[in-house]
């Protein structure tokens, strides 16, 4: 019988392996379904499926110009539907916080219930990562971080965790457990009605926005280590 992986496990680099391995095949799956959505897109391009693929999408950032030229053309009866409204209020997310973009509030309260308050002028960069206690690569990545993280917070890098768990309590569960030495907050509510997940358009987890001190977004989806490189380029 196999036993659950905790932080004990001493077999850190193949399980890394298995879950990089994971990870590239996830990758081609999603090139192969965004092919096939933008094959279908200019046959369709007055159905209401045609929105509701678009909120299907994973990653919005690379072909968010597309959406937004596609969403455009529909017929005022597809711009009349709640999945026409969906899409667009993503395409306009994605738009207000390209690179460049000045970083959404963030929303929630930290382990002990104090509201979350914006300081990110503090640090020279700050790492807003989000994820949830039952997501694999997420809690996967942590030992990783915190090497980062202890590599580089004395020269001004900082993490900020964002959880999108619903559940309270299995939150704190996984925070209590990874013993997160940076800030950790969440919402604590359904996806459907967060406002992180929303402003900052987080469509699959983990996923990561590394912002300055001037608040603006310089960076988005770092590999821990591009991330690494990055900082030590900016030591």
């Amino acid at each position: 019988c196999m036993k659950a992986m905790d932080n004990s496990m001493t077999d850190v680099p193949r399980y890394n392996r298995y879950e990089d391995t994971l990870a590239a095949l996830e990758k081609q799956l999603r090139f192969v379904r965004l092919l096939t959505l933008h094959q279908f897109i200019p046959r369709n391009d007055s159905s209401i499926i045609v929105p509701y693929m678009i909120t299907k999408v994973g990653d919005f950032f690379n072909d968010y110009l597309l959406y937004s030229k596609v969403l455009n053309c529909q017929s005022d009866k597809v711009k009349k539907s709640e999945y026409y409204k969906e899409a667009i209020g993503l395409v306009n997310s994605v738009d207000r916080i390209f690179k460049g973009g000045t970083v959404p509030e963030l929303h929630g309260h930290h382990l002990n219930g104090k509201a979350f308050t914006n300081n990110l002028k503090k640090n020279k960069l700050t790492l807003i990562n989000f994820w949830a206690s039952w997501c694999g690569p997420c809690r996967a990545e942590i030992p990783d971080l915190k090497n980062i993280y202890q590599s580089f917070n004395k020269d001004g890098f900082d993490i900020i965790y964002v959880s999108i768990d619903e559940d309270s309590r299995a939150w704190k569960t996984a925070s209590d457990k990874e013993k997160l030495p940076w800030t950790n907050i969440s919402e604590a509510v359904d996806q459907n009605d967060s406002k992180n997940i929303e402003n900052f358009v987080v469509k699959e987890i983990p996923m990561n926005y590394l912002v300055n001190a001037d608040v603006k977004i310089t960076n988005r989806n770092r590999t821990r280590d591009i991330l690494r490189l990055y900082l030590k380029g900016n030591h």
